[in-house]
C-alpha cells in the first residue's frame, strides 16, 4: 500500500487495526474478524498485493471470470487445463503477497464448486442441503414476517426452484 501512505502512517494505521495472532502461527498479526474496518483494509491490501495484480490482470481476460467476496476467490472459465495453470499462478502471487490460501476451502477446477453455502455448476446455483434446511427451520418458527421476507427474498437471489421448499 506503498501508493497510499509512507511507512510511517501505514504503520500507525497497522498498529491501530490489528491484533495478535492467537495461535502460533508464522502470521504474528491478522486483522481482527468483525471490527468495522478489517473489510475495506483487507480489500486495500489485496488489491495492491501481487495477488490482487494477478486477479486484476486476470479479470481482464474474455476467457476468464473473477469474483472475490471478502476472502472467497473464485476464478471461472471453460479450459480446466488452462485453470490449472492460473491457480497455480495465483497461488504463487498469493505466497509473495504474504497472503495464506486456505487449503480447506479449495476447490477445482471442477464443474462444480461451492462457496457461500452455495453450490455453483454453469448455470445454476443451488443452496446447500445444510444451509436450506436451517433457512426452512427459521422460516417455519419464526412469526416475524419480515424475517420471512428476508429469507425469500435470500433464497430467491440464489434459486427460485428453492423457494417453493420453505
Amino acid at each position: 500500500m506503498k501508493e497510499l501512505f509512507d511507512y510511517k502512517t501505514a504503520r500507525e494505521y497497522t498498529l491501530a487495526s490489528t491484533v495478535k495472532h492467537p495461535a502460533k502461527s508464522p502470521i504474528t498479526y491478522m486483522l481482527p474478524y468483525g471490527f468495522v474496518q478489517s473489510p475495506i483494509l483487507a480489500s486495500l491490501s489485496l488489491r495492491f498485493s501481487a495477488l490482487g495484480r494477478k486477479l486484476e490482470n486476470l479479470s481482464r481476460s474474455a476467457s476468464i471470470r473473477v469474483s472475490v467476496y471478502m476472502d472467497d476467490i473464485i476464478i471461472s472459465g471453460n479450459d480446466n487445463g488452462s485453470l490449472e495453470i492460473i491457480v497455480a499462478e495465483v497461488k504463487s502471487s498469493a505466497d509473495r503477497a504474504g497472503f495464506v490460501l486456505n487449503k480447506k476451502k479449495e476447490e477445482g477446477p471442477s464443474p462444480k464448486i461451492t462457496a457461500f453455502n452455495i453450490e455453483i455448476t454453469t448455470g445454476i446455483l443451488e443452496i446447500k442441503l445444510a444451509r436450506y434446511r436451517t433457512f426452512q427451520e427459521n422460516y417455519r418458527s419464526t412469526s416475524n414476517p419480515r424475517v420471512k421476507k428476508g429469507i425469500e427474498t435470500y433464497i430467491t437471489s440464489v434459486n427460485t426452484d428453492q423457494l417453493a421448499g420453505l
